[in-house]
């Protein structure tokens, strides 16, 4: 299919994950510098990765994407909360922000002041810092 992914095991370099098109999508970064030796699929759509120098490891979802292009996302997010497997809210020292549909809106502005927790009630947003 169209949509089916590659997963190459590599020497000393992790794991390449290409597109039907045998384009590089993504790296994992905790295999870098490790050996691949065998990778298997398993019924929940999970990755098995086997590896010379640190055992086994398990990608639980192989359908991650890298969200590029917002100044919000490259700091840091001290808190995060899903929303019905589509909706993403999470904080920074900006305030508050929602990820949907591969974009990312502002919620609540706040300056230099960090958000320690995040919960949400009856369709109300609780803050706290």
């Amino acid at each position: 299919g169209k949509n089916k992914k590659i997963w190459a095991g590599l020497l000393k370099n992790g794991v390449a994950v290409l597109n039907s098109e045998l384009e590089h999508e993504q790296d994992i970064q905790s295999l870098r510098q490790i050996s691949v030796s065998a990778i298997s699929n398993d019924f929940e759509g999970g990755v098995w990765l086997t590896t010379l120098e640190k055992g086994v490891f398990y990608v639980k979802n192989t359908e991650v994407f890298i969200q590029h292009g917002d100044s919000n996302l490259s700091q840091q997010i001290s808190r995060v909360y899903n929303v019905n497997d589509s909706i993403l809210i999470f904080t920074n020292t900006r305030g508050l922000f929602i990820l949907s549909d591969k974009k990312v809106s502002t919620f609540y502005l706040r300056n230099n002041e960090e958000i320690n927790d995040l919960f949400i009630r009856r369709n109300t947003v609780y803050l706290s810092g």
